[in-house]
């Protein structure tokens, strides 16, 4: 009796230890479940694979789709821009509608060719070497009709060549992404200006950079909303505004190797200054010192 109470009591403190055979088949069933999990994960594994070809299949198809819609918007509000200029002026205003409406649709369509591109590598810039000055010009009449009568817009270019490593259509992106923004930040009245300025090395960029700000009049941002400024979604605008615009910006300004800042205050306007490293490829070279800007 004293024996079967030591034993009971150390069953009760340590617990019944199993017999071999049960051991053994707990040992089995371990392993058969640690096959089981195996098996899971790889299938997991293989259906996320599958998923990120598709995802990826998809992104270009959507990207070649919203490549040629951009085309024939462009040759929409070429077109309208050109009628108009032939047009009575009663019918000048419709003409304008149109090409208002062509803009509307290829910003979104530049938005939808953004969000395409789902790797960082398919971002990759294309252009080689390109002279910012060269692209704002090119854009300045579209500009002027982007920013209206009731602003005034500022173009003041270094002139020296600015020469970066990028993708026009991609550098006209961010261009005109800014400057939309400062335009409905001035929803009356104010002052648009985009200036380029050549800056010698400094901060995270080695060597030369252009540098590119546009700085609006308008009613600024405090400093909550300039943290979110560039997250995908994050918008000021409500309903009209999809927050795209900047997070684009700041994946184009990335993907060259460059930086996007940007200085406001509520009430005191603000400004973007995008900054890019100097190409050489270009013709232009480290002995045409440039001006801290």
């Amino acid at each position: 009796m004293g024996r079967s109470r030591i034993m009971a009591a150390a069953r009760a403190v340590f617990g019944r230890m199993d017999p071999p055979a049960q051991l053994r088949m707990r040992l089995t069933q371990a392993r058969e479940r640690e096959l089981e999990l195996e098996m899971m994960l790889r299938e997991s594994e293989r259906r996320r694979a599958e998923l990120e070809v598709r995802l990826e299949r998809f992104g270009r198809l959507s990207g070649a789709v919203a490549h040629d819609v951009n085309n024939l918007l462009t040759v929409v509000a070429l077109v309208a821009s050109s009628l108009r200029e032939q047009l009575a002026p009663k019918i000048r205003e419709q003409a304008d509608e149109l090409c208002d409406s062509a803009m509307r649709a290829a910003k979104l369509n530049r938005q939808l060719l953004a969000i395409s591109k789902l790797r960082p590598s398919d971002r990759t810039p294309e252009g080689g070497a390109i002279d910012v000055n060269v692209v704002i010009e090119g854009l300045r009449r579209l500009l002027e009709r982007l920013v209206g009568a009731s602003l005034e817009l500022v173009v003041d270019l270094d002139a020296r060549p600015c020469v970066v490593d990028a993708d026009p259509t991609q550098l006209e992106r961010v261009i005109i992404n800014l400057v939309t923004n400062a335009r409905d930040a001035m929803p009356t009245e104010g002052r648009l200006t985009i200036e380029t300025a050549r800056r010698a090395p400094a901060g995270d960029i080695h060597g030369e950079s252009v540098v590119v700000r546009v700085t609006d009049t308008g009613t600024g941002m405090d400093t909550a909303t300039q943290r979110q400024l560039f997250q995908r979604f994050f918008t000021t605008k409500g309903p009209a505004g999809n927050g795209l615009g900047l997070a684009a910006v700041r994946d184009i300004v990335s993907d060259c190797g460059g930086r996007v800042q940007v200085e406001s205050r509520p009430g005191g306007g603000t400004r973007f200054e995008v900054v890019l490293p100097v190409s050489y490829a270009g013709g232009t070279h480290p002995a045409s010192a440039p001006s801290s800007a």
